[in-house]
């Protein structure tokens, strides 16, 4: 699963964002997720370089977003609509997804 999900992310960062960038202080571009789509985190990691991976969303809507963290500064890696929740059961130990 770890590859899968791996492999997506290096197609997401690879691929461009819709107009530029927007980076700004952590703390004003989630309230503004927050107030202005209803997002909230559903999932966060650290990366290798210590980076942390968000993705915030609006369960009922749909909307989510994808902040790449570095100390107080987050940037909106891509953004869109069609965001689900998938709870499944891990693999077996053993078994590959």
């Amino acid at each position: 699963m770890k590859q899968v999900i791996a492999a997506a992310l290096a197609v997401f960062m690879a691929s461009p964002v819709v107009g530029q960038e927007q980076c700004g202080v952590r703390t004003e571009l989630t309230a503004w997720l927050s107030e202005e789509y209803g997002e909230t985190m559903q999932a966060a990691g650290i990366m290798p370089s210590g980076s942390v991976f968000e993705t915030w969303a609006n369960v009922e809507t749909g909307t989510f977003t994808v902040l790449l963290t570095e100390g107080a500064t987050s940037c909106m890696v891509i953004a869109g609509n069609g965001f689900a929740r998938v709870d499944e059961d891990p693999a077996p130990q053993g078994e590959r997804m």
